[in-house]
């Protein structure tokens, strides 16, 4: 009989410290209490970060499109002003020849002709030249769109994190304070 009743205090003891060890803990949420977490301060402001770098890179790639532009139109405005040249030189050949006939000094026409000739080579090393600076400009506006492509990433793989680590009342806080 003693046996029963010291393992009755005994189950007692264990109910009643279970009951004990567990007081003050619920696995409830308690209402009101909607304050981020440390977890989602840091994954907000993670994501704000690559936001901003996303942003940065995005203006710097349309700032290379937009050199890539003007180099492309600037060449093709030299180039096609050269041929005009070359083709004007052309023509004056012929012309020397017709004006020497009636009298036209050749030093004058030749003197022309050079210039011309002069305009064209001078034409054609401004569209070489042109030619370089469109070629680097399109080399430089590849690597932006590169690191615009990472920065997308970056910035995707920060709002995963965000809707993980945050409810959805705190991602719309969060992103109502985007950088750009």
């Amino acid at each position: 009989m003693i046996e029963l009743i010291v393992i009755g205090v005994i189950i007692v003891a264990i109910g009643v410290g279970i009951y004990l060890g567990n007081s003050g803990n619920t696995d409830s949420v308690r209402p009101g209490d909607n304050r981020p977490s440390d977890e989602c301060n840091q994954a907000c402001a993670q994501w704000q970060a690559r936001k901003g770098e996303l942003c940065d890179a995005e203006r710097a790639e349309a700032d290379a499109k937009e050199r890539v532009d003007l180099f492309a139109q600037l060449t093709t405005a030299v180039a096609t002003g050269t041929v005009s040249i070359v083709v004007a030189l052309i023509g004056s050949a012929a012309l020397i020849a017709l004006f020497a006939k009636f009298g036209i000094p050749a030093v004058i026409a030749g003197a022309i002709f050079a210039g011309g000739v002069a305009v064209a080579v001078l034409g054609g090393t401004v569209t070489l030249a042109l030619g370089a600076a469109l070629i680097t400009a399109t080399l430089i506006w590849n690597e932006k769109q590169q690191a615009t492509a990472a920065a997308e990433t970056a910035e995707s793989e920060a709002r995963n994190i965000l809707n993980n680590a945050c409810t959805q009342e705190q991602i719309s806080e969060c992103l109502a304070n985007s950088p750009c």
